[in-house]
């Protein structure tokens, strides 16, 4: 669908690759998982919520959360994150755990 360089950028850097042809844009994912983000927030003050998601997913919440760029936000299968509602926003506890750390 996309060139080797603009995979080797989504695979090490998260950048999304503009010549996938992917159904959404980046800036669509990012608003979905604000509004998620944001109709767990009241969910959250009463527990915990699990979300479970893609590896894809994973990597463009991590940059809507704390700005990642430049950087990988791949999430290993299996392994989990953690992210903690704060006053204005969230903050990520932790990041690609093994179920066993």
């Amino acid at each position: 669908k996309f060139g080797a360089t603009e995979l080797e950028a989504w695979q090490n850097e998260s950048m999304w690759p503009k010549e996938a042809r992917w159904p959404e844009t980046e800036e669509q994912v990012r608003a979905h998982i604000t509004e998620m983000l944001d109709s767990y927030r009241e969910a959250g003050k009463k527990g915990s919520v699990l979300i479970c998601t893609s590896n894809g997913i994973l990597r463009v919440l991590r940059k809507v959360v704390d700005g990642l760029s430049g950087q990988s936000g791949k999430v290993s299968t299996g392994n989990r994150c953690q992210l903690k509602v704060i006053q204005k926003g969230y903050k990520i506890i932790s990041w690609n755990v093994s179920p066993q750390g």
